[in-house]
């Protein structure tokens, strides 16, 4: 009788282990479209578009969080921006959990996260800045969307599922054996 209880009691400490309430961890590579366009400025009118791509796997939700670029296309309908030189990596900015944009900066331009959302994101740039007296600055705004995955990502099996299934297969499996040797 004894034996018995000890097979049951094991078996249902590795159920148990195979069913606890974990939230699935999830790998994901997030890409968000933007677009905008000056609205001040010498350049006033000019847009420009685009793309980013991180991977979102080190997200906690918790305070500013700066996720490095997996990806970065930026298309200028005036090509004055076109051999900017970076000065800052690029970053997708979050704060709680929630993205509030892109933080970029080059020799001309900038990308600017929102403080509080993401629809406070602008765009500023500065020509001429060597020259004191034509000096010229300006800025809009940036629409960001968040695309859609082609493949949505696929759950990550938890450590804990994989081990109760796995004691939960060797228990059958110890058991087939001890009958057959009976």
């Amino acid at each position: 009788m004894t034996n018995f209880l000890q097979h049951i009691t094991l078996a249902a400490a590795t159920l148990s282990l195979g069913f606890v309430a974990i939230n699935s961890a999830q790998a994901a590579t997030l890409t968000y479209d933007f677009s905008g366009a000056t609205d001040s400025g010498l350049l006033i009118g000019a847009t420009y578009s685009g793309f980013l791509s991180f991977d979102d796997s080190n997200l906690t939700g918790n305070g500013s969080e700066f996720l490095t670029l997996t990806h970065l296309d930026i298309d200028f309908s005036n090509p004055i921006f076109a051999n900017a030189t970076p000065v800052s990596d690029a970053e997708a900015l979050f704060f709680n959990g929630t993205f509030l944009g892109l933080s970029f900066s080059t020799d001309s331009y900038s990308f600017i996260p929102g403080f509080f959302d993401v629809t406070q994101a602008t765009f500023a740039y500065e020509l001429n800045k060597e020259y004191e007296v034509n000096r010229q600055d300006g800025a809009g705004s940036v629409n960001y969307t968040l695309r859609q995955p082609d493949n949505p990502s696929s759950s990550i099996p938890e450590p804990s599922a994989t081990l109760g299934l796995f004691l939960l297969g060797a228990w059958g499996i110890s058991q087939m054996f001890k009958r057959q040797s009976a």
